[in-house]
């Protein structure tokens, strides 16, 4: 889709891996930003990122941190 074909409705992407460096996404901020340059030409006007920490799970901000560290 080019900018000149948009769709007459916004396109929402509600599950992206797009934090750099978490999960299985994006590894670094440059293609973070590719990424949402690309969503955006294809019409994505809003992205809720969506990585797979278990933050229920991490009870405080050094376990979210060393969470974090693995990737």
């Amino acid at each position: 889709m080019t900018d000149q074909t948009q769709p007459p409705f916004p396109i929402i992407d509600l599950h992206s891996h797009l934090v750099p460096g978490v999960d299985d996404g994006t590894r670094t901020l440059a293609e973070s930003l590719e990424s949402l340059a690309g969503l955006y030409r294809e019409g994505v006007r809003s992205v809720v990122t969506t990585p797979h920490l278990l933050v229920p799970h991490l009870g405080t901000s050094a376990d979210v941190d060393r969470e974090l560290a693995r990737s």
